[in-house]
């Protein structure tokens, strides 16, 4: 599985649903847009808390995120989920 590809499509499936403009997410994730257009770009894969920082920002899992998950899975969602 090549994730980076995965990154990047998930990245712009959560932007598009999220409506935000990619400054916004930039600025709430702690990165800078180049950073971003990287990502994007498949070149490269965040460091673990920056990819945890997109997900939270975007309000997926960072499972989901990075390919690991089908079902983009939210916070609130996994916080109410049973053990």
């Amino acid at each position: 599985m090549d994730y980076r590809k995965t990154l990047a499509d998930r990245l712009r499936v959560a932007l598009l649903r999220d409506g935000r403009m990619a400054t916004a997410l930039c600025r709430d994730a702690g990165i800078t847009p180049h950073t971003l257009r990287d990502y994007l770009a498949g070149k490269y894969m965040p460091k673990v808390d920056t990819a945890s920082r997109l997900a939270d920002a975007l309000g997926v899992s960072l499972d989901w995120l990075m390919g690991r998950d089908s079902q983009k899975k939210s916070a609130a969602t996994l916080d109410s989920a049973e053990p």
